[in-house]
């Protein structure tokens, strides 16, 4: 199914804000290290200025996100 983009910051992304609301209530009910690992793999599922995205919508630093793709890597 094909989802409407949304328009953040020039560039596209596919989270309408119904969805982007449902993303950050999960987000808050996380531990920390649950938090960095949601918010890498949500930021995966991107493509350019996932990263980005993801720590403003989150809002999250973006080293939070790096450092969950990072542990991703060690296991």
């Amino acid at each position: 199914m094909y989802l409407k983009m949304e328009q953040k910051k020039g560039l596209e992304f596919p989270y309408t804000p119904e969805v982007e609301r449902y993303m950050k209530m999960f987000y808050t009910s996380l531990n920390e290290k649950d938090k960095r690992h949601y918010a890498s793999l949500e930021a995966s599922k991107l493509r350019y200025g996932g990263i980005t995205y993801i720590s403003d919508l989150l809002n999250c630093d973006r080293s939070t996100v790096q450092s969950g793709t990072e542990e991703f890597k060690k296991k």
